[in-house]
């Protein structure tokens, strides 16, 4: 006899006494008694599912087992029918208060992900995933009766951008946009853009917290991504993990607020002209990777009013009322009653691949996504330097929040950097260079100038690039470093590869004070190979000498369309310059293409350029070929005679690089 027959033969009629109803189409809420058959050496989690296709019996989570007491679902595997039977009678009683096992399954929390379109970054939605991969224990219920009133105003998508950043930190909350209907129009002509301006209130009623601290994935879903580690194609190996993406989502809240909100909405159209203008409330510093610090752009734009207001108002959770005629007390009174709850906020994300059991496994997978950009920010020194004295910024004193990216070991972190001076000054122009005595980054920053003593208003950027082992960042960027030692440059050329190169950096290993050896790069293409040629100049000496034999060259390469080129052009007075502000768009957190130095290198295609620096200002860069006092002797200047005619510039696209981080 098989199982599935034999259980069938042990069954037996049992009656099933629903206290205070719960029978389909009863309203009178008096007990109930059905009957039907069951196994009583059958767990009481089996027997529930058994009742749930029962078509008398509407066996929600709200009804529990009872005998004397109430058995949680729980603890329902730990418990048979015969355990808790009465006279051939068992109870089912509607536990007074709320558990959090009927909102995990009445909300389907096990399938409930945060959602990152890889298209379109600033598209975030919660929803619920293809299928169920958690297990939700929850460890703390907390209820709570206090209402907040919340104001957000943005007027662009750039500024929504920017507000969405400080709703999507990992210290506040998600507010749960999905049932909002946020969405931004574009009306393009040749100089004019339809702008919004909208303005949200939200009365929030939080009920009760969820917090969830013992998520675990499913042994099939541990399993589906050991495969994938093993796979030999790393093109595949992406293939799959994004797949895992669209199909469950990115990230898992850990704390959800159930309650209801009412949300007052404000809009109204204009036409922006090309002139803009932009105003941040708060200091431009953002951490990818860390807690996304962020506040309200106040912009103002020229501007003629097409629209009228249009008011509009939504209730999420509640009774659900004349949107006209909101009683406001009515409302808050309604949600007394836990049915009316929904979710208004998911708090406290976590990635699908840090719940991984194995850490090997989480590292794995950090490692197949590429290195991300961790941090990043931008500085301002008032620096007074000499003709070739160096400047030295300890980044830990800038930042100490820094050390835990620097001091993580398997983050394999690197750094690049750029300056910019801040005024126009002539014949003047910088050059970085990082220095890492054990784990304490610093920035070396050399001036080409007169030898005089000047002041110099610099503004400093660097980014921090590691492996997420967090997977706090969004997946969609992808950037890669490669690594050459002094060891690896043949006549002042690094062989390197087909990948697409975009800024190099020199790293010291030693600072000799008493040096002002500069390090200089361009990267030569020829046909489908690429080569980084790096060389040295002595500031003191005025010319080029042998590379040092204790750095290494660190070469930042883009997986995605995070870099470019950009051409040369000449100019009347027949120097070769780049107009930044015909290639670079501000980024979120930038008033204007100045506001921030770029991150970009030399590059030529088929012929050297020789030996040359750039020299970066707010708005425009220049090359910068230097004198050498060999008279000629040298291996630079000999290079020098065959000078490439198509010279361009890499740059990494910060813009496009720094999006969602969690």
């Amino acid at each position: 006899m098989s199982k599935e027959n034999l259980e069938k033969h042990e069954e037996k009629p049992i009656t099933i006494k629903i206290v205070n109803g719960n029978k389909k189409g009863n309203e009178d809420e008096k007990d109930i008694n059905i009957t039907t058959k069951l196994n009583v050496k059958s767990k009481l989690l089996e027997i529930r599912k058994k009742l749930e296709e029962n078509e008398l019996i509407d066996m929600n989570y709200e009804l529990l087992f009872y005998n004397d007491t109430y058995i949680s679902y729980e603890n329902e595997y730990d418990h048979t029918l015969e355990s808790i039977m009465k006279e051939n009678t068992v109870c089912l009683k509607k536990y007074p208060n709320p558990t959090p096992t009927y909102f995990i399954k009445k909300f389907n929390l096990d399938h409930r992900f945060i959602f990152i379109d890889d298209k379109d970054n600033n598209k975030v939605e919660i929803k619920e995933a293809s299928k169920g991969i958690l297990s939700h224990v929850c460890s703390k219920f907390t209820l709570d009766n206090e209402t907040d009133d919340q104001y957000v105003e943005f007027n662009s998508k750039r500024s929504w951008t920017k507000n969405k950043n400080l709703f999507l930190s990992a210290e506040t909350e998600i507010i749960n946009f999905g049932s909002l209907g946020f969405s931004f129009s574009n009306r393009q002509d040749t100089n004019i853009q339809t702008e919004k301006r909208l303005s949200y209130k939200f009365t929030k009623v939080p009920k009760v917290t969820l917090k969830f601290d013992k998520l675990k994935l499913t042994r099939e879903f541990n399993n589906e991504v050991n495969e994938i580690t093993k796979l030999n194609d790393r093109c595949e190996k992406l293939r799959r993990i994004h797949k895992i993406q669209e199909n469950l989502g990115n990230f898992v809240p850990t704390k959800i607020i159930l309650g209801g909100m009412i949300q007052y909405h404000t809009e109204q159209s204009s036409d922006e002209y090309s002139t803009q203008k932009s105003q941040e409330g708060t200091a431009n510093i953002t951490s990818p990777g860390a807690d996304v610090q962020g506040g309200f752009i106040n912009e103002k734009s020229t501007t003629q009013s097409t629209g009228s207001n249009m008011r509009c108002s939504k209730l999420i959770g509640g009774e659900q009322q004349d949107i006209e005629k909101l009683d406001k007390d009515k409302w808050i009174k309604s949600l007394v009653n836990y049915e009316n709850w929904v979710c208004i906020e998911f708090r406290d994300l976590i990635s699908i691949f840090r719940l991984l059991d194995d850490d090997k496994l989480c590292k794995e997978i950090s490692i197949i996504l590429g290195k991300k950009i961790l941090y990043y920010e931008v500085i301002s020194k008032n620096v007074l330097l000499n003709y070739g004295e160096h400047y030295i910024v300890n980044l830990l004193d800038e930042c100490e929040e820094i050390r835990k990216f620097i001091n993580n070991k398997d983050a394999k972190c690197n750094i690049f950097a750029t300056v910019v001076d801040n005024e126009e000054k002539k014949n003047i122009f910088f050059n970085c260079q990082i220095y890492r005595p054990q784990d304490e980054p610093q920035i070396v920053i050399y001036c080409f100038q007169k030898k005089q003593v000047l002041t110099h208003k610099l503004k400093i950027g660097f980014m921090i690039i590691g492996y997420d082992l967090n997977f706090n960042c969004n997946n969609t960027m992808r950037v890669d470093v490669e690594e050459f030692s002094s060891k690896d440059i043949c006549h002042n050329k690094l062989q390197t590869g087909p990948n697409k190169f975009c800024i190099g950096i020199p790293v010291l290993r030693n600072l000799m004070l008493d040096d002002s050896i500069v390090i200089g790069h361009y990267f030569l293409k020829e046909g489908n190979s690429t080569k980084a040629c790096v060389f040295s100049y002595c500031l003191n000496n005025k010319k080029f000498v042998e590379l040092p034999s204790d750095f290494s060259f660190h070469i930042l390469i883009s997986m995605t369309d995070t870099t470019d080129e950009i051409p040369f052009e000449k100019r009347v007075w027949k120097k070769n310059c780049i107009d930044l502000e015909k290639f670079f768009k501000p980024t979120v957190t930038e008033t204007n293409i100045s506001s921030h130095p770029k991150y970009i290198s030399v590059c030529t295609i088929k012929e050297s350029c020789g030996p040359v620096f750039l020299k970066q200002k707010k708005k425009v860069v220049k090359l910068k070929h230097i004198s050498c006092k060999c008279k000629k002797t040298c291996p630079q200047c000999k290079d020098k005679k065959n000078k490439s005619s198509d010279i361009r510039c890499n740059y990494f696209d910060l813009n496009k690089s720094c999006q969602i981080c969690w």
